[in-house]
């Protein structure tokens, strides 16, 4: 089992050009839009507030990535054939799959996270690390959400992209990145309080720019992480099963 995590890890850096984008892209846009907003309206509160927002941009981003790679793996066959054929359970391939997708999620997260702390929150360090251990259950709920789609549309590869690409502009326009939900138009407030990404947001905002831990935010999201995880692990062993009956 520890050999398979690390080929599944030794996959993940075999593009090493996909996780330097991701750095790069996420710096940019951390360090540029909230800097520019700040010294455009002088308020240094949306600046934290809107760059606690983008790390949960970012998580939508490497969760999706994960889910379009799951899904092109799915398509083209080779990769899932082979691993099917090595001595291993199915319950062993989804849970490589699910960390190789943590791998990414916590590497890109705990950049971004380092960044926005140095450049805006300059939180303390116990607070720092409360705070990545809460978005890494975000993630999870994310990559369930995204593994789950590439296990239903997984014989197009075009789908896969089309689809999870259009996730992205879903999760992040229909939450309080940019702006607060009493912003948005009545008929569309149920729609944001339901997206996975809005507890994420409210709750690191609560915490770091008031103080405040909502309890009933952060178990509601544990449980959440736990609800996507049980549905991508249902879906992708149901796939597995499926491309190997195919295989037979």
């Amino acid at each position: 089992m520890l050999e398979y995590y690390k080929y599944e890890a030794k996959y993940l850096f075999y593009e090493k050009s996909k996780i330097f984008s991701l750095l790069i892209s996420q710096t940019i846009s951390i360090t540029i839009l909230p800097y520019g907003l700040n010294k455009i309206s002088n308020m240094e509160a949306y600046s934290q507030a809107l760059s606690i927002g983008l790390i949960s941009l970012a998580m939508i981003i490497v969760s999706i990535i994960g889910g379009i790679e799951l899904g092109i793996e799915f398509v083209t066959k080779k990769k899932i054939y082979f691993e099917l054929s090595l001595p291993l359970n199915i319950s062993t391939l989804i849970f490589g799959k699910f960390f190789r997708m943590g791998l990414l999620n916590t590497m890109i997260l705990l950049y971004t996270l380092i960044l926005v702390n140095v450049l805006y929150l300059h939180l303390h360090f116990l607070k720092l690390v409360f705070v990545f251990l809460f978005l890494l259950i975000q993630t999870m709920t994310l990559s369930g959400i995204s593994a789950s789609v590439s296990s239903i549309i997984g014989k197009n590869i075009t789908a896969v992209a089309v689809v999870n690409s259009i996730i992205i502009p879903i999760f992040q326009y229909l939450s309080p990145i940019y702006f607060p939900i009493t912003a948005f138009p009545k008929v569309l407030q149920p729609i944001v309080r339901i997206n996975p990404i809005t507890h994420s947001i409210l709750f690191i905002r609560s915490y770091v720019l008031k103080d405040f831990f909502d309890l009933k935010i952060f178990f509601f999201s544990v449980l959440n992480a736990i609800f996507w995880l049980i549905i991508g692990y249902i879906l992708l062993r149901l796939t597995i099963i499926n491309l190997w009956k195919h295989k037979s």
